[in-house]
């Protein structure tokens, strides 16, 4: 699926009020927000990152990926210059 056919059919990502931003750090590049039902994490850095926080979402259905992304053990393992959305 691509990114232009998800905003389409994904309501969250047409209304305009409903993001919130569920982990960012001062010093690291990675942050992650939600649009409703969905969750979407960000390393705009060229290592790796690891997002790991209590506020974060347990998995999902990955519905996009730039990069790699992969959840497991309660942590987002991200990759250089990755980016992913999840649906939750």
């Amino acid at each position: 699926k691509d990114v232009l056919a998800i905003r389409n059919s994904e309501n969250a990502l047409r209304e305009n009020d409903n993001l919130s931003v569920v982990y960012a750090k001062e010093k690291e590049r990675c942050f992650a927000y939600r649009r409703g039902d969905l969750f979407m994490c960000v390393n705009p850095s060229g290592e790796e990152a690891v997002l790991s926080a209590k506020a974060l979402p347990q998995g999902g259905e990955k519905l996009y990926e730039i990069g790699s992304v992969t959840y497991q053990e309660e942590k987002y393992n991200m990759g250089p210059q990755s980016f992913a959305i999840w649906k939750i």
